[in-house]
């Protein structure tokens, strides 16, 4: 049941039982926790645990345990995922890299999303950007009493207590944040990172958002990325929109991204 998943329960087992515990039953009720039919599922029903020793998962949770008895009434799951995202890679294949959350919360101050927005990342990876944005709707929703400042100068306690219709928050939780991934243990990351940091429905797919299948047009009001800026793509898989006559038979993809965001783009 539920209750046999909580942390509480299980994180004083012996490292065995606890290896056995949380691969048996909670990764399970981790990969069903959004139920059936949305992206959620989807992106999960294929996710295996692959820790494999009993010494390194009791480490783990003695590490997490122990951050988390020193950060009482931060929002502290959504920072040790994150902190523990760029433990794992600072670079990686394909040219993704972690954008660092510094330069993430810049750009977004800069660009400044609003309640209502529909924000769309096409190369969401972690999903820094959409979270980030998250978290800058809610800063400018707050009390700025009730805000609270870490050494890097990120918001915490972000409540949104202006926001007090329900059809609101249903808008921010349901349709304001939008990623793309071809990498599915990306899509995986992203929808985990979404959840951890509130936005219980995250709309992130797997897809190749610069490939003839991806059909999205015209329908997002802000783009935030950090898009792969190495490597190409074949001409004849790309959709037609994005390139132009006489390019390369390989067209860059930093320069296929910048079609693609303003093809997406909500005309005007």
């Amino acid at each position: 049941g539920k209750e046999d998943c909580r942390w509480a329960h299980w994180m004083h087992f012996d490292a065995e039982s606890m290896l056995k515990h949380v691969r048996e039953k909670v990764f399970v009720f981790i990969k069903e926790l959004k139920g059936e039919g949305n992206f959620y599922a989807e992106s999960m029903k294929d996710a295996v645990f692959l820790i494999p020793k009993p010494s390194l998962i009791q480490e783990a949770v003695k590490v997490i345990d122990e951050i988390n008895l020193s950060a009482q009434g931060i929002d502290i799951q959504g920072d040790i995922y994150e902190y523990l995202l760029s433990e794992i890679s600072q670079s990686g294949k394909n040219g993704q890299f972690r954008t660092p959350r510094h330069i993430i919360r810049m750009i977004v101050d800069l660009v400044g999303p609003e309640l209502g927005n529909k924000i769309c990342d096409p190369a969401c990876g972690t999903a820094g950007f959409l979270i980030a944005a998250y978290n800058h709707i809610l800063k400018e929703n707050t009390d700025p009493e009730n805000i609270e400042y870490d050494e890097e100068g990120a918001p915490h306690n972000l409540i949104g207590d202006k926001i007090v219709e329900k059809k609101h928050w249903n808008f921010l939780w349901n349709k304001s944040f939008y990623g793309y991934d071809f990498d599915t243990t990306m899509v995986r990351i992203s929808l985990m990172n979404m959840v951890l940091h509130g936005i219980n429905n995250p709309q992130i797919k797997y897809s190749d958002t610069l490939l003839k299948g991806f059909k999205e047009r015209n329908l997002y009001d802000i783009i935030l990325a950090n898009p792969p800026f190495k490597g190409s793509v074949d001409k004849s898989d790309i959709a037609e929109d994005l390139t132009v006559s006489g390019a390369s038979k390989k067209p860059k993809t930093e320069l296929l991204f910048l079609n693609l965001f303003i093809n997406i783009l909500v005309p005007g």
